[in-house]
Parts: structure tokens; C-alpha cells; sequence
């Protein structure tokens, strides 16, 4: 339905226009309506379904193209505008001239008073409001934010689920505030030509009642704020960000306070003026007072120390020396001799004579033994001659214990053994047997022993 006069609609949308210049065209869309009213007012909607577009008042101007289930609405100069998207809420009113729009999903834009309002993405809330003379920009750039402004100046988000609220009338329009990536919040509450800027996640920028300071936060999970000062400048930074940080001013005027890099970056300034706080990394500064920085801690292992170990020397009481015991048998013979010192050492002296003739079981074989005691020391060693098979060996023992008996026997074959030793403490004993085949005694070339010692021969 339309009343003639510039409008245009179908079997299914509505346009009516009203006032001299006004039009009014829904020929393109579907089960939706334009209405303008008023000198030069236009109301448009076109490819564009479940859609509603007001323009009232002179010059006033509503568009909406390619959207669904949407509303744009313009009251006195100025522009309403929804491009693209469904469930867009178009506001603007004013009567110097408004600029409100969307484009996405689920935006409201509205803007009261002279000033620019724009909503980009899904779900993001753009309100500009009057307060005072100069310019009003108000906007939001992605998903779930919300931009308030109450006065003039610039408020803006980036990113998603930001917060930036600026309510500063009659300030001139010199303020800005900014919130961008992620769960930032921005906040200047009565702070004429200050800005106030965050950008980081889940950080926060505050100015409450103060003018011409600067605050920028580039942090994780930190706050940077000025309370009831002016002419400050604070700045939280990082490489990127400066994480679990925190700078405030509180009662200072003109002060310049700068943390960098964090993480647990903590500095203050409490009523002073024209001071300048510097914090780099980890620390508190508290009105330029540092607290020891908090350092990398260091671990270093225990050293394990071992015992040394320092074995005893070998004794070398009096020296006592075994003399060379030999013993000769036919045409020729081996001498093997062994000698030791010490008053605790057991030396052992061996002298074997091999017959070199082969002799037959039958002939009578005299295994003589010469033994050679060595002439005694401090410790007397006694050398023991045993001689087995026409082996001959000599044994000598040395020390202060008991030595052992003496022996001399002469086997069938005809050995003979003899066994000798000395010391300090009970003589040996001898004992001689012979059996029948030999008969071993000081007759038969055979061997005999001797024994020395400082006790009783024996």
C-alpha cells in the first residue's frame, strides 16, 4: 500500500510518505514497511524482509538493505542505517544532525544528540548521548562489547566482551577511551581531556575524577588507574604484555609513573607531585620507595665429600734374613730360596733339588738336604727343609707368636721333611720317624732342621 506522491511498495509491504520531498520505497522487500515523514525525510527498505524503516523530521534519512527482522529508526537531521545482518536496532535522533548504524547480528546502535554511533559484528550495544557542545563518536568492533558515551569525546571497543564507558560532559571533546582484545574494561568517570586506553586481556584502564591524564595498559590480568589526580601519565607495558601488574596514581598532580615488562609489577604513587616512579620486572615501587625486586630462584645440588682412605704402611720391624738354602743331589739340582723381614710377617723359603738321573724303584735314593739357617736378627727366621720324591723344600717362619713343631720324617721312598721356625715364644718340638725301606739320620746324608730364636735351643 502507498499514498502515491514517491512511494513505492508490493502486495506485501507498506510506504507511505508525508511532507513536501518525502519518500518512501519498500517495493523490494518482503512483509515490511517505510514510513517518511516530513520535509525531504526517506525511508528505504529493500532486499530486506521483516523490516521497518522510519525517517521523521526534516532531512531525516532511514536505509535498510539485505537485513532480516530488523528496525531503523531516524528522528529530526541525520541518518539510521542497517547494511547486512538480522536483528539489528537502529537509533538516532537529534536535531543538528545524528549518525547511527549497524552491520551484523543482534546490534543496537543509538545515538541521542549530535555524534556518530556504529556497530560492527554480533551483539555488540552503542550508545551516544548528549553532554555538552562538541563531537561524539561512539563505536564497537566485534563480538559482545559495549560502548558508552556520555558527552563529548570518542569511546570505542576492539575485540570481544570489552567494556568502555566514558562520562565526561562538557569536556570539550579532547577525551578518548579505548577498550581492546579480550575482557578489557576502559573506564573515564568526570575526566575531561584525558585518555584513557587499554589493550590487553582481561586488563582494566581507570580515570575517576581527573583531568588531562594519560593511562595506557598493555597487560594480563592488570590495572592501571588515576584517582582524584591530574595531569598525570601512567603507562603499564609489556613485550607484548605485562602480565599480574598493577600502576596507580592516587592524589598526585603531574606525576609520570611507567612499569614495563612485569609479571607482579606493583607501584603507587600516593600524593605527590611532579615525581616520576620507573619499575622494571618484578617488584613494589611505593612512592619511589623499591622493595628488593623478587628474583629467579636458584638451585644448586649438594657436593658430596668422601673420606679419604689411608691404608697402614707395611711393618718393617728388626730385619732378619733368610739365608740361601740349597741342597744338591747326583749330577745336578735346582735352588730355589725365599727370604722375609718383619716382626709379623711369615716368610716362606723353598729350596728344591731335583735328581737329575732317573733311578730305578729298586736302588736306595738319599735325598740330602743342606740347610743354612740365616744368622738371626732382631727376629729370627728358621728355614724348614722338606724334601719329597727328591724334592727338597725348605720352609722358614718368622715372628713373635708360636711357631710351629719341628719336624723331620723320612718316607719309604726316602723323604725327607723337615720343618723348623723361630721366635720368642715356646720352642718348637721335634720329632723324627723312619720307616723301614730308609733310615733317615744324621748317617744317611739325610736332612735336619734348625730352629732360632732368642728362647731355648732346641
Amino acid at each position: 500500500m502507498n499514498n502515491g506522491n514517491g512511494c513505492t511498495s508490493n502486495l506485501t509491504t507498506l510506504a507511505i510518505a508525508i511532507g513536501p520531498g518525502a519518500t518512501a520505497n519498500a517495493g523490494n522487500a518482503l512483509f515490511g514497511g517505510a514510513i517518511a515523514i516530513g520535509n525531504g525525510a526517506s525511508a528505504i527498505t529493500n532486499i530486506a524482509a521483516f523490516n521497518f524503516a522510519g525517517a521523521f523530521g526534516a532531512g531525516a534519512i532511514s536505509s535498510t538493505l539485505s537485513s532480516l527482522f530488523g528496525i531503523n529508526l531516524q528522528f529530526g537531521p541525520g541518518t539510521a542505517s542497517t547494511l547486512g545482518g538480522v536483528l539489528n536496532f537502529v537509533l538516532g535522533a537529534s536535531q543538528t544532525g545524528a549518525v547511527a548504524g549497524a552491520i551484523g547480528l543482534g546490534n543496537v546502535a543509538i545515538q541521542l544528540g549530535p555524534g556518530t554511533s556504529s556497530a560492527l559484528g554480533g551483539l555488540n550495544i552503542v550508545v551516544g548521548l548528549p553532554g555538552g557542545s562538541g563531537g561524539q563518536v561512539t563505536g564497537a568492533s566485534g563480538l559482545g562489547n559495549l560502548a558508552l558515551q556520555i558527552g563529548p569525546g570518542s569511546t570505542t571497543t576492539v575485540g570481544g566482551l570489552n567494556v568502555a564507558i566514558s562520562i565526561a560532559p562538557n569536556n570539550g571533546g579532547q577525551q578518548s577511551t579505548v577498550a581492546g582484545l579480550i575482557g578489557t574494561v576502559a573506564l573515564n568517570f568526570f575526566g575531561g581531556a584525558s585518555s584513557t586506553v587499554v589493550q590487553s586481556y582481561f586488563s582494566s584502564a581507570l580515570n575517576i575524577l581527573g583531568e588531562g591524564n594519560n593511562i595506557l595498559v598493555q597487560g594480563l590480568l592488570s590495572l592501571g588507574a588515576n584517582l582524584f589526580g591530574t595531569g598525570n601519565s601512567i603507562s603499564l607495558t609489556g613485550a607484548p604484555l605485562a602480565p599480574l601488574s598493577m600502576v596507580v596514581n592516587l592524589l598526585g598532580i603531574d606525576n609520570v609513573l611507567t612499569a614495563i615488562n612485569g609479571p607482579l609489577s606493583f607501584m603507587l604513587s600516593f600524593n605527590q607531585e611532579a615525581q616520576t616512579l620507573f619499575l622494571k620486572g618484578p617488584g613494589i615501587n611505593f612512592n619511589n620507595f623499591h622493595l628488593p625486586t623478587v628474583s629467579s630462584l636458584t638451585f644448586s645440588p649438594p657436593t658430596l665429600h668422601l673420606p679419604t682412605l689411608h691404608l697402614p704402611a707395611a711393618g718393617s720391624g728388626g730385619d732378619s734374613t733368610g739365608g740361601d738354602g740349597g741342597s744338591t743331589n747326583g749330577s745336578g739340582g735346582s735352588e730355589e730360596g725365599v727370604a722375609s723381614s718383619g716382626r709379623r710377617s711369615t716368610s716362606l723359603r723353598t729350596t728344591t733339588t731335583t735328581n737329575a738321573t732317573a733311578v730305578s724303584a729298586e736302588a736306595t735314593t738319599t735325598a740330602s738336604v743342606d740347610t743354612s739357617a740365616a744368622t738371626p736378627s732382631s727376629n729370627t727366621n728358621t728355614g724348614t727343609a722338606v724334601s719329597d720324591d727328591s724334592n727338597t723344600k725348605n720352609l722358614t717362619y718368622s715372628g713373635r707368636h708360636r711357631a710351629p713343631e719341628a719336624t723331620t720324617a723320612t718316607g719309604d721312598t726316602g723323604q725327607t721333611r723337615s720343618t723348623a721356625s723361630g721366635g720368642r715364644h715356646r720352642k718348637p718340638d721335634s720329632a723324627s720317624n723312619s720307616s723301614d725301606s730308609a733310615k733317615s739320620a744324621s748317617n744317611g746324608g739325610g736332612s735336619h732342621g734348625t730352629g732360632a730364636g732368642k728362647h731355648r735351643k732346641p
